[in-house]
């Protein structure tokens, strides 16, 4: 089933909050759906508490995959690009360790992936499977090099487990002087690509640095946050309704 515009725009329309991931989503409603930004509230995906605590050892035991890695974790698309990504890593003589459903309508672009000698593919894992958090900690670098992000998920659970990441820099993350850990290239850069692959090899952030960057994205605090939504909703001080209209959250 699929929601068209209409469907959308009425749903926001009716909020008396809609929760938007970043800024960049935020104008993008305001813009696109004709909503006042007063009845919308930035709030970032949260992260599971075992991210920050993961360890490579389970993952290296169970795969047998040792020296350092670049990990990607998404679904193999061209959209998510790992196939632009591991190409550019062509002689680099860095593994790439891809992690991720591949739907059928993606199983040739997903079989060019597996022709290049560098690249493992290891399927879909759970999201709360321990084997994923400890793939992050395993890694030496994980890449989002995809065509277009707005709050990445899988860039914030590598950056949990201490990982630097290199992803698009078509995204609306914004972590303040992260750039040690954090590289933002274009998507259909690959020189760009490798290079900041290669310079987060060279020199490795310390974990707990990078680990620093998303503390303060744990579900703890983003539940409090979004608890807090429905607290103001409940007490009527998100925005005047009639006194017949039910309150909502988006």
């Amino acid at each position: 089933m699929q929601t068209s515009y209409a469907q959308t725009r009425r749903a926001l329309q009716l909020a008396d909050v809609v929760i938007a991931l970043g800024e960049a989503e935020r104008d993008a409603i305001v813009h696109g759906f004709d909503l006042p930004a007063t009845s919308i509230r930035v709030l970032p995906n949260g992260i599971n508490p075992h991210f920050f605590t993961a360890n490579g050892d389970l993952f290296l035991r169970e795969t047998g995959i040792a020296g350092p890695f670049v990990l990607v974790v998404g679904s193999i698309s061209p959209y998510k690009n790992q196939l632009g990504l591991a190409q550019a890593l062509t002689g680099a003589g860095v593994p790439v360790v891809l992690i991720g459903a591949a739907p059928r309508e993606q199983q040739a672009y997903l079989q060019q992936l597996l022709d290049l000698p560098h690249v493992s593919w290891l399927g879909a894992l759970d999201h709360a499977d321990p084997l994923l958090a400890s793939a992050y900690h395993a890694a030496a670098v994980a890449a989002l090099p995809s065509q277009g992000e707005v709050f990445p998920l899988s860039v914030l659970e590598a950056l949990a487990a201490g990982t630097p990441v290199v992803m698009t820099a078509h995204s609306a993350l914004d972590l303040p002087d992260s750039a040690f850990a954090l590289r933002k290239v274009r998507w259909d850069d690959g020189p760009a690509q490798r290079q900041a692959v290669l310079q987060l090899l060279a020199l490795a952030p310390e974990r707990l640095r990078v680990r620093a960057l998303v503390e303060r994205f744990t579900w703890e605090r983003v539940a409090a946050q979004i608890a807090d939504c429905y607290v103001q909703l409940h007490a009527g001080t998100s925005r005047a309704a009639l006194p017949t209209r039910r309150s909502h959250a988006v």
